[in-house]
């Protein structure tokens, strides 16, 4: 997978969460990228973009993304199909995501 968000969104399609924790292979190198979890075509709560603790500013072949102060993982989703909602402010490439 590699996408490039020019400042943008994008949405998976429905994925199944096979481990509690995300992360991703993405080149942000002047703006920030953040993740929300999209659950049966809502938002779930406490896991929208203003609790992603997304990558800022950055190169990383795995970030792990979490939200919250308490650092929440996909715990609550193993097991489930989810859609992941990704959003950049900037020029970024996303090569990939993965659940471990």
């Amino acid at each position: 997978l590699r996408c490039g968000i020019g400042g943008g969104e994008m949405m998976t399609e429905p994925v199944e969460v096979v481990g509690a924790r995300l992360f991703l292979n993405a080149m942000c190198l002047f703006g920030r990228v953040e993740v929300r979890i999209v659950d049966d075509f809502a938002v779930s709560e406490g896991y929208d973009f203003e609790a992603c603790n997304g990558l800022e500013c950055g190169d990383e072949m795995d970030c792990e993304i979490t939200w919250g102060d308490d650092r929440r993982d996909l715990a609550p989703f193993t097991g489930r199909k989810i859609r992941l909602h990704m959003r950049s402010d900037n020029a970024t490439s996303l090569y990939a995501y993965r659940f471990g």
